[in-house]
């Protein structure tokens, strides 16, 4: 997990409760605003710790959006938040942004419906082959977003500690990829 592949535009993040799943999204934040591209992370704001997970001191607030996922529990508002990503005006119109990477990190803040309704509309947007927007999806359950068939190109395992109890769903999905 030190760097993601270049090409890869739609990541499944899978790891069992504190197995570092943020760490990695951080460091992937971090690299990504490095290279130049801006990011947006949805997470968590329910609780303080929440709040301070994806807080950087030494990146600038011009590289870096953080929102809430309480406040997309619409479908109105993922809607309206998954336009904001969608690319096809920018040509219309010779606009130009620069790449981004959305990391979804909601931990129990959205129903697993609400965010599957996310992703789907995030991948939806970042689809266009000219768009060169990358996906950042982390789940903690061994069949979270499983349902949306093809839609990650780039499936990261972290295992957790060893002799977690549930180390075979890990190793189930291991043995997938």
């Amino acid at each position: 997990t030190d760097r993601l592949p270049a090409l890869s535009r739609s990541v499944r993040v899978y790891g069992p409760l504190c197995s570092g799943k943020t760490v990695c999204a951080r460091r992937l934040v971090a690299q990504d605003i490095g290279a130049g591209r801006h990011v947006t992370v949805i997470r968590s704001g329910e609780t303080s710790f929440g709040k301070a997970e994806y807080t950087f001191d030494d990146i600038a607030a011009a590289h870096l959006t953080v929102i809430d996922a309480e406040s997309l529990s619409t479908a109105a508002a993922r809607r309206a938040l998954a336009a904001r990503f969608d690319r096809q005006g920018d040509r219309k119109s010779s606009a130009s942004r620069a790449d981004e990477t959305i990391v979804i990190d909601t931990g129990a803040a959205l129903q697993m419906d609400q965010v599957r309704d996310l992703v789907a509309l995030l991948a939806d947007a970042a689809s266009d082959p000219d768009n060169r927007t990358r996906l950042v999806v982390l789940v903690s359950g061994p069949d979270d977003l499983s349902d949306l068939p093809g839609l990650f190109d780039t499936e990261i395992v972290l295992p957790g500690k060893l002799g977690w109890r549930g180390q075979e769903t890990v190793e189930n999905a291991l043995q997938r990829l």
